[in-house]
């Protein structure tokens, strides 16, 4: 049997691959994450952001308006057009 990958690991995966090691540390400090200094990679920052209840399949608008909108990167909400929660 073939598990599928969900659109929202999906979706946090390519953000992940777009950001800047600066746009990390950026994350990190808006996001006010406790263990920042153990989030190392993008991928890591989601995770915690995920853990503490910031971010969900089903719960985007923290990473849109609170964070990318702030960080003017706003090129990276576009990617959440193509997000369909399954």
């Amino acid at each position: 049997m073939s598990e599928r990958i969900s659109p929202f690991r999906k979706l946090v995966y390519k953000l992940s691959r777009e950001l800047t090691s600066e746009n990390v540390v950026e994350i990190k400090y808006l996001a006010k994450l406790g263990v920042a200094e153990q989030c190392k990679t993008a991928l890591d920052v989601f995770q915690e952001l995920e853990r503490v209840g910031k971010i969900a399949p089903d719960k985007l608008e923290y990473l849109k308006e609170e964070l990318f909108d702030t960080m003017e990167r706003r090129d990276l909400i576009g990617n959440f057009s193509i997000f369909h929660p399954a």
